[in-house]
């Protein structure tokens, strides 16, 4: 015996016993100390934490989306990529379930869903604890969720908003019903606002 073979035979018998001493489950099992865990979001302590992530989401499905893809759906663009689903967007033919444009539909959903929850949130929250003002807060979220709304009005022919993922709607709306669908959360923002004197809102 040389040795390599020996020093081959001993890399591999160490690899075995470390291998079977940690299986890969527990390998990657991190636990990160710094992590909210989902069941203790509904806690007004950390409504800036809720109201960070719908002001983030809406950027987000501004900037990355309505910015970059909504020129698709227009005469202004043509992509220049031969995918098949770019090259229908590239001649109008447009579907919200595939290609650029899905991610407009998507990340509007995903603002409004957001904003609607936060505001159901701080409505309970506000209703627990009378004392504490949540005006402000709850304003914001609905003005979130009202320009999510009218966004994905102005970008769709059609749309389906479904603020409850319990209960998801199967109701297609026109655009004109999805204006109208941003109307309640915004005059109800602009009312809170108002009544609360925040101008900067």
């Amino acid at each position: 015996m040389n040795r390599t073979y020996i020093a081959r035979t001993a890399l591999w018998a160490s690899v075995l016993v470390l291998g079977g001493a940690c299986s890969t489950s527990d390998i990657l099992d991190v636990n990160n100390p710094d992590e909210i865990a989902v069941g203790t979001l509904d806690d007004p302590r950390l409504i800036q934490v809720g109201q960070n992530g719908v002001i983030d989401a809406f950027d987000n499905a501004y900037v990355s989306s309505i910015i970059q893809y909504s020129n698709f759906i227009t005469d202004e663009v043509i992509t220049g990529l031969n995918f098949e689903d770019y090259a229908r967007a590239n001649q109008r033919i447009v579907s919200y379930l595939e290609g650029p444009t899905t991610q407009i539909f998507e990340n509007l959903s995903r603002s409004l869903r957001l904003a609607h929850g936060l505001s159901e949130a701080i409505r309970g929250w506000a209703t627990a604890d009378p004392a504490t003002d949540f005006d402000t807060e709850l304003a914001t979220a609905l003005a979130y969720a009202g320009y999510s709304a009218l966004v994905l009005a102005e970008n769709t022919c059609q749309s389906v908003i479904s603020p409850d993922p319990d209960n998801p709607s199967g109701t297609v709306l026109s655009q004109a019903e999805t204006f109208a669908a941003a109307l309640p959360y915004l005059t109800e923002a602009l009312t809170i606002a108002q009544a609360a004197g925040d101008v900067a809102l």
